[in-house]
């Protein structure tokens, strides 16, 4: 970037703090370039005992949202992840933070150098796969730690290494409509954590996430392969999900190198980018009537339905890409509609 550009870019940025919280001061950060997102998961008791539960490897992200998760971190060098389980442990600490929590860095390896981003007060979505490689209860460990107990009462004062990987995909939601068919994979090693039914409607007023698939093995590859394998096993109909994402991911050299980077899928080819998996102009009718606080819900959906739009050569088709209400549509004159 030039001079220029960086005071434009101060400048809109203090313009933006201001209008936000009323105050123009800015942060300026280092640029971490294709860095790997790796987090700790930690457990603290209120007698200031602190274990962690090794790490996660977060880096396949989808616009800064988690796509898939692995434990522990595969090709991470030791020494790092020496440094970034002493930091995180060392963080809690100092803080006096009690239960469950992820501290999460940025790490680059070719430098050897980690970041801290953040700590998350919570059980995080991906706690699933920390579990299938220590076999410790995350939640349950939670609400026994919030109700008095001990890290030592609860014998987690002294993790074991973790027992081969685990890798957990996100099965996301990317249309609305009613699930008319769904099954899961099954199988040794293989766990479904999901809300999702035929007859299901997810709504799209939410969170998209329908489900989690978390598969487990002795070794990162054999992990990623039962993934991949279970994937294709994954039956979704109705809806248009990111089920064929996942296994383009499953199949991407850098994947399979343990060696993704957050920027992976932002600079991936479109083989990598989710899709609606629609190949002609559709229409979708929905009336929703929802009151908030209350139970009751009143739908009237009609799903996908072909009903013969004619596209002209010069006319092309815009795919909304999320669901609501139109309260205005404007045009002038000569506008291309």
């Amino acid at each position: 970037y030039s001079q220029d550009e960086l005071d434009d870019a101060f400048l809109r940025c203090q313009s933006e703090a201001e209008a936000a919280f009323a105050d123009g001061a800015l942060l300026i950060e280092k640029l971490i370039e294709q860095p790997r997102h790796i987090e700790v998961q930690i457990l603290a008791d209120a007698n200031g005992e602190v274990v962690h539960l090794f790490e996660r490897d977060c880096s396949i992200q989808q616009r800064n949202q988690k796509v898939m998760e692995i434990a522990p971190a595969p090709n991470l060098a030791h020494s790092l992840r020496s440094k970034i389980l002493d930091a995180a442990v060392q963080l809690i600490k100092s803080s006096g933070y009690k239960n469950a929590g992820t501290v999460e860095f940025l790490i680059t390896p070719e430098t050897n150098e980690y970041f801290f981003i953040e700590c998350n007060p919570r059980i995080q979505v991906e706690h699933t796969v920390t579990e299938q490689v220590t076999g410790i209860e995350l939640v349950e460990a939670q609400f026994l730690i919030a109700a008095g107990g001990s890290l030592q009462d609860l014998q987690l004062t002294d993790i074991t290494a973790p027992r081969g990987f685990s890798i957990q995909t996100r099965i996301v939601v990317l249309s609305t409509g009613t699930i008319t068919a769904y099954k899961e994979p099954s199988g040794p090693g293989i766990r479904v954590d999901s809300t999702g039914y035929a007859g299901y409607s997810p709504p799209p007023q939410f969170d998209p996430l329908l489900g989690k698939l978390i598969c487990t093995a002795p070794s990162y590859g054999m992990a990623l392969q039962k993934t991949r394998k279970a994937l294709e096993e994954f039956h979704i109909q109705g809806v248009s999900t990111n089920l064929a994402q996942l296994r383009a991911i499953t199949e991407n050299k850098t994947v399979k190198a343990a060696d993704a980077r957050t920027t992976l899928l932002a600079d991936a080819s479109s083989d990598l980018k989710p899709t609606t998996q629609i190949s002609e102009p559709l229409l979708l009718l929905q009336q929703q009537a929802r009151t908030l606080g209350t139970s009751h819900t009143s739908n009237s959906l009609t799903p996908y339905t072909n009903i013969g739009l004619t596209v002209a050569e010069d006319q092309r088709p815009v795919e909304c890409p999320m669901s609501g209400s139109i309260i205005e549509i404007t045009v002038s004159l000569e506008d291309q509609v």
